[in-house]
């Protein structure tokens, strides 16, 4: 993988992912959706944008850079929904805070926010890693 429109539209489709995941969780009938690189906090119906925040689309060059790119838009996403609702978010039942993790296992990229202690606040339905693209043949 390079940084290329390849890279580019992954990290979008992750973001997508994250939105989708998110989006119900959210308190008050919000709806988190993305477009492009931009994440929308919107009332329940999708009538009124409450928020709109653009999300650093990293470069995604490797493999390895997955989970990574991953944590930074999952973070970036959480604190622009704290922001709007000016408290921490997400928090498990005892109110503590989670930070955003992502790792790669197989074919799967698992997302989430954790407590420091390692104990989980949030788990997010896993996104499903394309496969790699075959590198492009250039004739002429």
């Amino acid at each position: 993988m390079s940084a290329d429109s390849g890279s580019h539209l992954l990290a979008t489709d992750l973001l997508r992912h994250l939105a989708e995941q998110l989006s119900p969780r959210l308190p008050g009938g919000r709806t988190l959706l993305a477009n492009g690189a931009t994440l929308l906090i919107t009332s329940g119906n999708g009538q009124r944008v409450l928020v709109s925040e653009t999300i650093t689309i990293p470069e995604i060059e490797d493999r390895a850079s997955i989970a990574p790119a991953a944590a930074r838009m999952l973070g970036e996403a959480q604190d622009a929904i704290a922001y709007h609702l000016m408290t921490s978010w997400p928090v498990d039942s005892e109110g503590r805070a989670g930070h955003p993790v992502a790792a790669i296992d197989g074919d799967e990229l698992n997302l989430g926010f954790h407590r420091s202690d390692g104990g989980k606040v949030l788990v997010l339905e896993p996104y499903t890693l394309p496969d790699e693209p075959a590198e492009p043949i250039i004739s002429g």
